[in-house]
């Protein structure tokens, strides 16, 4: 998940270069506004996430909103020393994810005192923040895929007609309630690989030959063929398929 990879990331950074502490936040649309998302410390102290950061409290919105790194070595010079002493932050180098040419994203760590973060320290946090936000990415995309299977299972189950999804070798690898409930038989028993025993006889091959055409073309189809009911009866279907594309 993104919460995982985002976990791992700060424990990484932060015990890699002997930070205080580490984290990552998400910025609002004008680069303004800091939600800690996930954060590190090397006392082992677990902290809730902070509320939103000002990052005008902290004189850093015009910075993060440039998209360049954030780099203080000692907050105790800064213009908003005040904000820094009080955060209990004496050094701070952070890498800004730019998409679309906007920050939406800070990886940073920080010391509790002054730290002169030199060049190859700056480079290698800049080359985890590209590794993290492709992560990110990546997660995002399969969370994304995850809870759109899941509305799709719930959608079809709720519908009384009958649902069933093939792969591109004609394998069924969903079918929803009524589908299971028509056939009468249970989820788990349903016949994955070859569901042709399904059909009638005289039907089988016009039927199947649509399908295979459909898939290989990647079209859509529409067939009808008689199956037999849960209590043996003959009944006519009429199908319609549309190809998904991933």
């Amino acid at each position: 998940s993104v919460a995982d990879v985002l976990r791992c990331a700060v424990d990484h950074v932060g015990r890699h270069f002997g930070a205080s502490s580490a984290g990552y936040g998400e910025l609002d649309a004008d680069a303004t506004t800091l939600r800690v998302t996930s954060q590190w410390h090397a006392d082992g102290s677990t902290i809730e996430p902070a509320a939103p950061i000002d990052l005008d409290h902290f004189g850093l919105a015009d910075t993060a909103r440039s998209g360049a790194p954030i780099v203080v070595g000692d907050t105790r010079r800064h213009e908003r020393a005040n904000a820094w002493v009080d955060a209990g932050i004496g050094a701070i180098v952070a890498m800004p994810q730019v998409t679309e040419g906007r920050c939406v994203g800070l990886l940073w760590m920080s010391s509790a005192g002054p730290r002169a973060w030199n060049s190859e320290e700056i480079a290698l946090l800049r080359d985890s923040a590209t590794r993290v936000w492709t992560e990110v990415s990546r997660a995002s995309a399969e969370n994304a895929l995850r809870e759109s299977e899941q509305r799709f299972r719930a959608m079809a189950d709720s519908s009384p007609l009958l649902v069933w999804v093939i792969d591109t070798e004609g394998r069924a690898i969903f079918v929803n309630r009524a589908y299971c409930e028509f056939f009468g038989i249970p989820p788990e028993a349903m016949p994955r690989g070859d569901w042709t025993p399904l059909l009638h006889p005289d039907d089988a091959s016009g039927y199947v030959e649509e399908v295979k055409s459909a898939l290989a073309e990647q079209r859509s189809f529409s067939a009808m063929a008689r199956v037999r009911r849960s209590d043996g009866e003959w009944r006519w279907i009429q199908s319609f398929g549309a190809p998904r594309f991933a």
